[in-house]
């Protein structure tokens, strides 16, 4: 029986741990600074020159300093890339 839940636990593990690794393949983060604000969108000019628009009902300023999450939808394309989470710093 103990063996039986350690063989469990250990299966769990490895389920766990592949889903970590599979989440931090597919995102990235890089800071970037609030460009411009229209209502509830915001535009971010990213640290590599790319703008980004995203929607929030956040409080964010023009001139904001930003880190931003991408889920990068499993390609190469930066073009395809979601915004996941902004977090001013």
């Amino acid at each position: 029986m103990l063996n039986n839940v350690k063989g469990i636990i250990v299966i769990l593990v490895c389920f766990i741990m592949a889903g970590i690794a599979g989440w931090y393949d597919n995102h990235y983060d890089m800071n970037g600074e609030i460009v411009s604000k229209e209502k509830s969108i915001i535009t971010i000019l990213d640290t590599t020159g790319n703008l980004w628009e995203y929607e929030t009902t956040e409080e964010y300023k023009i001139g904001d300093k930003v880190n931003v999450i991408f889920d990068n939808n499993t390609t190469e394309n930066r073009k395809d890339d979601i915004i996941t989470k902004i977090k001013k710093f």
